[in-house]
């Protein structure tokens, strides 16, 4: 009994070093990535299940995956849901990423909406992602920036999520901002004009919201 639950572990732990050092060949020090020319165009909604092709979101389209390894291009306002695999995610300002499972690489913008609810992350942040598109498909994305989304897609983020005791909100206006717990209970009313660090260690473990009073907008983070 011992015998297999050590066996197990001891597989586990192999299985999560490899996506380890995947991860880390595939996106050491890069901010500023070259999208290959065998990358798909992910336009409208679409599901992948597996496989290697890296992908490129388009402004106003979804991916969801489930498996595979994938290097993924979100440009702002592409979605992303993820609930496996061991992906590589560039998540660009405005961008959003739905996380509920897998071993991700995350690298991103301060705007980028980031919704961790399940699996291994690890973030690198970025001042600036600068996408090289010279070597990109034909029939790519049209490229977009933050200020030419409406204003209610990228009003705010927040990170990490999960998070221990600081939480760092970021705005694109000055808006006021709402935390509250699963009960409705509001726990956190505060003006925020850009950035905030928030500290939260007092806490209970559990999910909360947090809800832009200006549009309704509402990301769900876990305090851990």
């Amino acid at each position: 009994m011992n015998t297999n639950r050590l066996m197990k572990k001891n597989v586990f732990t192999s299985l999560l070093l490899f996506a380890v050092c995947i991860l880390s060949l595939k996106t050491y020090g890069q901010c500023n990535p070259i999208i290959p020319p065998s990358t798909a165009v992910v336009s409208n909604t679409q599901l992948v299940n597996g496989g290697f092709t890296p992908q490129w979101v388009c402004s106003g389209d979804s991916l969801t995956t489930n498996g595979g390894s994938f290097t993924v291009y979100l440009e702002p306002g592409a979605v992303m849901t993820t609930g496996g695999g061991i992906d590589s995610i560039y998540v660009k300002a405005g961008a959003t990423l739905n996380m509920n499972g897998g071993i991700h690489q995350i690298l991103y913008e301060p705007m980028a909406i980031l919704h961790i609810l399940g699996g291994i992350p690890s973030y690198d942040t970025c001042a600036s992602i600068h996408y090289d598109y010279s070597q990109a498909p034909s029939g790519g994305c049209l490229v977009t920036s933050i200020s030419s989304l409406p204003l209610s897609d990228v009003t705010f983020s927040l990170a990490p999520n999960p998070v221990i005791n600081q939480l760092t909100i970021e705005t694109t206006k000055p808006t006021t901002i709402e935390i509250t717990n699963v009960l409705g209970e509001i726990m956190v009313e505060q003006k925020i004009d850009k950035k905030e660090i928030l500290n939260i260690f007092n806490f209970k473990t559990g999910m909360y919201f947090l809800k832009d009073r200006e549009t309704g907008k509402t990301i769900k983070f876990m305090k851990e």
